[in-house]
């Protein structure tokens, strides 16, 4: 994967944390995500890495941050 690529799947994954906690805030789940950005929320520490992977305060805060924009 390219570095432009990579780029892209980091910040695409900052919009989606945004539905996500809007969906884990709403019914305490949220929706199957695609790869390659689970593995990468996963990586960049936004969803917990136990079972059954809710965000973690820095997922919050980033998307917290993206909707200040």
């Amino acid at each position: 994967m390219s570095e432009h690529e990579q780029k892209f799947i980091k910040e695409y994954c900052r919009k989606m944390m945004v539905s996500i906690c809007y969906q884990v805030a709403k019914d305490g789940e949220y929706s199957p995500i695609e790869e390659p950005y689970f593995s990468t929320m996963l990586s960049i520490g936004f969803l917990t890495k136990r079972e059954p992977h809710l965000p973690t305060a820095k997922g919050w805060k980033v998307a917290t941050a993206f909707l200040k924009r």
